[in-house]
């Protein structure tokens, strides 16, 4: 089992949660709670990746129903996947709230959620608490988890 920390930033948006990339800077929410600034820790995720050869993971965490619908994740990252494992990525020093994570395995490095000529993505792809949706992405409040500030390592599969 191969652990690896990057630090990236990401942009959702689409039909099915897509992910457009690029370098943002964000902050938390304007007047965040006072108790919420002091407590801060770090979010693990572990993912287990399917059949991997090359490709990346592309994290997304979003911090408010309305940067997960299209706005600016709060944190992302990209991390290299050489072989069939378990990687757990590290979000350092999140402050106490409710979050929701989308990521996908872009097995060709190309940046785009690949999808079929029906739209049904082609490359895996999942949700924090492992939401699920008919059609399209889960909603906010089907993602998202509370982290109470302290250290907490989150399991998400990959479909």
């Amino acid at each position: 089992m191969t652990t690896r920390t990057f630090f990236l930033n990401a942009l959702s948006v689409g039909f099915l949660g897509l992910f457009a990339w690029g370098a943002i800077e964000s902050t938390g929410p304007a007047g965040a709670k006072a108790a919420q600034e002091t407590v801060r820790s770090d979010l693990g995720i572990q993912f287990e990746v399917p059949e991997a050869e090359q490709g990346v993971l592309r994290i997304a965490v979003f911090n408010s129903p309305e940067s997960y619908n299209g706005g600016d994740p709060i944190a992302f990252k990209t991390v290299p996947v050489r072989s069939r494992e378990f990687v757990t990525v590290n979000f350092a020093d999140l402050k106490a709230g409710d979050y929701a994570v989308k990521v996908f395995y872009d097995e060709d490095r190309d940046a785009e959620l690949d999808t079929n000529v029906v739209g049904i993505p082609s490359e895996a792809y999942g949700f924090s608490k492992n939401a699920r949706s008919a059609f399209g992405p889960p909603d906010w409040n089907e993602a998202k988890f509370e982290f109470d500030g302290t250290t907490a390592l989150r399991p998400i599969v990959l479909q």
